[in-house]
């Protein structure tokens, strides 16, 4: 089925304006590491202008002071070690602050980096929160390194690889590789192309709207965090299963493909940028509802 604005438009979730913060969801990001902190700052970012309530991330210490000045709406926390990519003393403090917080949602992987430390870490950050999770990148590409995922099976969970990240997990290209995922994680996948293919192994929705535009470093950790912020208040309204992941996916993906729009009629294919495409979320929103 392909994706049009009115289907997208109908899965929006609603925003009660008697409501809090809370109402709408609060999501722990995992993301970034020393060389690459701009993807948390997407991810944070992307999930609030999204609608997302509340955004935590635990983070290196060399990290922290980057990430808190870039995104001052949301909450960071670190370990006190000083590397470059996280390890098991950001996963204790993730312990720590989790005990604390009741995360709703985890959103995982961009940024992290191939370190064995932080793959290791990433897989044991899924398994052991046992969180509703989007994962994306470096997540994605922990657990295509990891021999036994069954426990995804029981964690409501939304994957966004690329075409790359797709055929090295399942060894498969296009819509065969996106199933297959599905197939094996028991969530939902959204494979990033030209034109995208959404599914959960029954069901295919694709978003046939190609933008060279989008076609950046940055991007996809905008999309992650697009997906991630309108989960959290979905599932908060109606639960966090397949179905709302799903519905989350599918109306995070047209979004995402709406600011693209918008900020190329402002500016061109070969200068828009991931910060053009999250400044520009407010008027998809505004233009989706009409």
């Amino acid at each position: 089925m392909n994706i049009t604005k009115e289907y997208a438009k109908k899965l929006l979730p609603k925003r009660d304006d008697k409501s809090n913060k809370y109402d709408f969801g609060k999501i722990l990001v995992i993301a970034g590491s020393y060389p690459m902190a701009g993807a948390c700052f997407l991810c944070l970012k992307s999930s609030l202008k999204a609608g997302a309530g509340l955004a935590v991330s635990v983070v290196t210490d060399k990290l922290k002071p980057i990430v808190s000045q870039m995104v001052p709406e949301a909450i960071v926390y670190s370990s006190d070690k000083k590397t470059d990519y996280m390890d098991d003393s950001v996963f204790d403090k993730i312990e720590e602050i989790s005990k604390k917080k009741k995360f709703d949602l985890l959103l995982l992987g961009p940024g992290l980096g191939d370190d064995k430390e932080a793959v290791k870490t990433a897989v044991k950050i899924i398994r052991k929160l046992s969180l509703p999770s989007v994962i994306d990148a470096d997540g994605i590409n922990a657990l295509g390194k990891t021999k036994d995922i069954s426990f995804m099976k029981k964690i409501p969970s939304i994957l966004t690889p690329h075409t790359g990240e797709a055929e090295r997990f399942c060894g498969f290209k296009g819509e065969k590789a996106a199933v297959c995922m599905a197939e094996k994680t028991g969530g939902v996948v959204v494979l990033k192309d030209y034109k995208t293919i959404i599914t959960d192994g029954k069901e295919t929705f694709v978003l046939d709207k190609p933008n060279s535009a989008l076609s950046k470093a940055g991007s996809g950790d905008v999309l992650c965090g697009i997906i991630a912020g309108i989960w959290a208040q979905m599932g908060k309204q109606e639960g966090f299963d397949k179905t709302t992941a799903l519905k989350a996916s599918i109306c995070g993906v047209y979004i995402h493909s709406l600011a693209g729009e918008i900020a190329l009629s402002e500016g061109s294919e070969y200068s828009v940028t991931a910060i053009d495409i999250l400044e520009s979320l407010g008027k998809a929103f505004k233009k989706i509802k009409g």
